[in-house]
């Protein structure tokens, strides 16, 4: 049971007016005036023009009580019928809010009076401390803690928050419900997903400074609603068998795909956040598409870095597939070998596709027009590139290393005329080939089925 002393019920009535703890200095000035008579004092020195249904809109705003159909007519009924003068309306809001403190038990009320019961607590703990200023009565019961594990519950979370370090939240397709609130504090922060059926998540739900949504999927697909989250900075897919998409985002992310051969997509907010002509994402790789085929997609954007690290992404029988719906240019890069697919839309007659590679032993799979303009530069490693078309306009060029073209495109020494770099081919579909041999020595041909050559 709330015990109302005098200190009590003034905390009370700057919470219910104000949405604040008082400053120490504040509170020593009026701990020893009666509270009724420090509430007809604030009612009088910052509420006389407001009518009691204003009055009762503030409070039950400060309350978090207005959606309880109904209860600000009752509210501003009970000041009117209080009187006319702010010593009758402050004795009677002292009087409501002492009774309001008592209702815990009650099934409608309880739960609001509980946590007010909690902030006035630690609203007056604050403000008898020495030195504190004046502060947020909603939020005051908040515990900030650091380096932490804060694991939500089913119900609505609003008192966890982080600290200076990097802080997880930890959650199923049952805890991150509407009405949560995360607030990540300093440091690099995650929200960890994980889930064990489908599940859809986030929606209702407001993340600040929590950077990282990582996701852990298995049984059924999950998605992310990122609507409510600002300052997220990286979406992961660690080690899921199902399929995982965020969306609501309100900047582009990098993404990290890790130990699974499940797809992942990344979605916007609003057309605003890709408006650009040279957006860009960058795609971390380890041991994705091992077990099969997978994708990560990213619409909006015309440029898609991926950076292969740790275990090999693809095999020989699966490929990992970026995809976008303005695709122009690709950037492979990382010491892990990596085979990747893109299909470069956003390529034209007069705008390039691009295609690099770093040092490493990258398998690529290029799909572009015959009459785009394509540049394809490979680099040291042992690469592979794959192609189904072929026109004088495509340039490209395994590099260093032992390279293979792999085509079921018939090539001749017209639309061939721009390819180099190339130790070995591998021909399928049929497909014919006649490569500038001074630009390719070509030491190895494969061909895939007799009516190729």
């Amino acid at each position: 049971m709330a015990i109302s002393t005098n200190g009590t019920i003034i905390t009370r009535l700057a919470g219910a007016l104000y949405n604040e703890y008082l400053s120490n200095a504040s509170y020593l000035e009026l701990k020893d005036t009666a509270a009724a008579t420090v509430a007809a004092n604030m009612l009088t020195n910052d509420f006389a023009g407001k009518t009691d249904a204003q009055l009762a809109t503030t409070i039950l705003t400060n309350l978090g009580l207005t959606s309880i159909a109904g209860l600000n007519n009752w509210v501003a009924a009970q000041l009117t019928a209080a009187g006319s003068t702010p010593a009758a309306k402050g004795a009677k809001l002292v009087s409501m809010l002492n009774d309001y403190a008592m209702m815990t038990a009650d099934p409608t009320y309880g739960s609001y009076a509980t946590s007010f019961n909690a902030k006035t607590d630690a609203s007056l703990v604050k403000s008898q401390t020495a030195g504190t200023k004046s502060g947020s009565f909603a939020t005051s019961d908040v515990v900030a803690v650091t380096n932490a594990t804060l694991a939500l519950t089913t119900g609505v979370d609003t008192t966890l928050v982080g600290g200076a370090g990097a802080d997880t939240y930890t959650a199923s397709g049952t805890t991150l419900t509407a009405g949560d609130v995360l607030a990540g504090g300093d440091g690099a922060d995650t929200l960890q997903v994980t889930t064990t059926a489908a599940a859809a998540v986030g929606t209702g739900v407001t993340s600040t400074g929590v950077e990282t949504i990582s996701a852990t999927a298995t049984v059924g697909a999950l998605s992310v609603d990122a609507t409510g989250f600002t300052g997220v900075t990286t979406v992961t897919n660690t080690g899921s068998t199902a399929d995982v998409s965020v969306t609501g985002l309100k900047a582009i992310p990098a993404v990290n795909v890790t130990g699974t051969s499940t797809n992942t997509s990344v979605a916007f907010n609003s057309a605003a956040v890709t408006s650009g002509a040279t957006d860009s994402i960058t795609v971390s790789l380890n041991g994705a598409a091992v077990t099969g085929n997978a994708s990560v997609t990213a619409n909006g954007i015309e440029t898609v870095n991926v950076a292969s690290s740790g275990s090999a992404s693809g095999s020989t029988s699966s490929t990992l597939t970026v995809a976008s719906d303005s695709l122009t240019t690709l950037a492979v890069t990382g010491a892990a070998a990596a085979k990747i697919a893109a299909n470069l839309v956003g390529a034209t007659a007069t705008t390039t596709g691009t295609v690099t590679s770093d040092d490493g032993a990258h398998d690529v799979n290029i799909t572009a027009d015959a009459t785009d303009k394509l540049s394809v530069s490979m680099g040291a490693g042992n690469d592979q590139v794959r192609i189904a078309n072929i026109a004088a306009t495509h340039t490209i060029d395994g590099g260093a290393g032992t390279d293979t073209l792999n085509t079921s495109a018939s090539i001749t020494t017209t639309t061939g005329a721009n390819i180099s770099g190339f130790e070995a081919v591998a021909i399928s579909g049929g497909a014919s080939v006649a490569l500038p041999l001074t630009a390719n020595p070509v030491a190895t041909l494969t061909i895939a089925d007799a009516a190729g050559g």
